[in-house]
């Protein structure tokens, strides 16, 4: 399939019974740098092999969930790449709503174009397109002292990936009036941080937040400052693999700063471009006037992390002796989770709150942080062996999954949700202001 943008053929690809457009460039920038925008241009753009994504280190704990997908991945100095999912027989006169894409993994894991995250059924299923962005991470994309190094190189990035989507998303079936921004855990942390900067006011009509870790917020200045300082003179001129050992070097810097410390890496706040957290919620409740919210968490967060986040560990075990046990993973669930997204539901002009408890009734992870990825990304040859779904088989999984893609594309479409229509694991409120 070729779309015509201007005098610039692009070339996309038939794969998964839907067009795909993959690894177009949306901005360039050196290392260090911020990013400027990139536009389509010369003769063909050819987009038929899946982005690479921002060097990482490989977390080996989470292989179990997700399959240790990103150990075969590739990988680019120049992440600032997205591609367009499409219908299959889209015309690009049809304006179909946009979703835009937003990964999770803790501001160093994950990459849009990674398998886990193809939304090839939410498009197929729902007639929606879907774009995927992949951006700096780590000590590449977040971490920086507000002048000679920048800030929020990553969250810089993703600016200017709306920017492109925005100018572009019209040639290829998209209405780029009608916009939906959506992202999980720090892709969440990332849509709620767009929603606030000046710069991005009318680039997305919609957001989804799924489980933005809104405990882990405060009080990093100084975690972050110490990181930064560590080897700093090394970061411009190290090559990618000694980078990525520096890396690890200074995400363990966090561990002696209590709960942060488990997302060492992370937004900036008061460096450019965002505000201080002080103005944080004002800024959001003008911006959600115009904006349309769904935010929510799932009910069992932090099952996935009670071994590999020690201090976590040590919380649930203090809790316990309290309560029962169930009672310590609700409490600190949405200690870190369900409390910040009932806050900011409350603050918006009209908002659907959500919690997810789907699982089976026997797995100890069910309910748990990014519980909602094999619903939404229900590929059986990449899920079928997560830890996730174990007690279900995919015929429940393929079942229920329709159902909340059908949910979360009905509110991308007209920002509303018919309670009455939701699957039983899925609860909604409603807020209005």
């Amino acid at each position: 399939m070729i779309w015509k943008v201007r005098n610039t053929e692009v070339r996309g690809w038939n794969d998964g019974g839907i067009w795909r457009v993959s690894g177009l460039k949306y901005a360039n920038a050196e290392r260090h740098d911020i990013p400027e925008f990139n536009t389509i241009k010369g003769r063909v753009i050819n987009a038929t092999k899946r982005a690479p994504a921002s060097f990482q280190n490989i977390n080996d704990s989470l292989s179990p969930f997700f399959g240790g997908e990103e150990e075969n991945a590739r990988y680019t100095d120049y992440p600032q790449l997205l591609s367009i999912h499409i219908p299959i027989d889209t015309k690009p006169t049809d304006k179909l709503p946009v979703m835009v894409f937003l990964h999770g993994g803790s501001y160093v894991g994950g990459a849009g174009d990674l398998k886990i995250f193809d939304p090839k059924r939410i498009v197929r299923e729902q007639n929606v397109i879907v774009v995927t962005v992949t951006n700096r991470l780590g000590v590449l994309g977040y971490l920086g002292n507000n002048s000679d190094y920048p800030s929020n190189l990553g969250l810089l990035d993703q600016i200017e990936a709306l920017r492109f989507v925005n100018k572009y998303i019209s040639y290829f079936g998209g209405d780029d009036k009608n916009i939906t921004l959506f992202g999980q855990s720090s892709g969440a942390d990332s849509v709620m941080n767009l929603m606030v900067i000046d710069e991005t006011e009318g680039m997305f009509q919609k957001i989804i937040v799924q489980s933005a870790p809104f405990g882990l917020r405060q009080n990093r200045e100084t975690m972050s400052m110490e990181m930064f300082t560590h080897q700093r003179e090394a970061y411009k001129e190290a090559d990618m693999k000694t980078l990525m050992g520096i890396q690890a070097d200074v995400g363990k810097i966090g561990s002696k700063y209590g709960l942060n410390g488990s997302m060492p890496f992370g937004a900036q706040y008061g460096h450019h471009p965002l505000p201080s957290l002080k103005l944080f919620d004002e800024k959001f409740i003008e911006r959600a006037k115009n904006v349309s919210v769904m935010i929510g968490s799932n009910a069992r967060e932090v099952v996935m992390f009670l071994e590999a986040v020690p201090l976590l560990q040590r919380m649930y075990q203090n809790v316990v002796t309290r309560i029962l046990p169930e009672a310590a993973i609700a409490v600190l669930s949405k200690r870190i989770y369900g409390n910040g997204a009932k806050h900011y539901a409350k603050l918006a002009k009209k908002a659907y709150l959500y919690e997810i408890s789907w699982g089976a009734r026997r797995n100890p992870y069910r309910a748990s942080h990014c519980i909602e990825s094999p619903l939404l990304f229900g590929d059986e040859a990449v899920w079928k062996d997560s830890v996730f779904i174990t007690g279900k088989d995919w015929a429940s999984v393929e079942h229920d999954g329709k159902k909340l893609r059908y949910v979360w594309a009905e509110f991308a479409k007209h920002g509303t949700i018919d309670v009455k229509l939701t699957p039983k694991f899925l609860k909604i409120n409603t807020f209005k202001n």
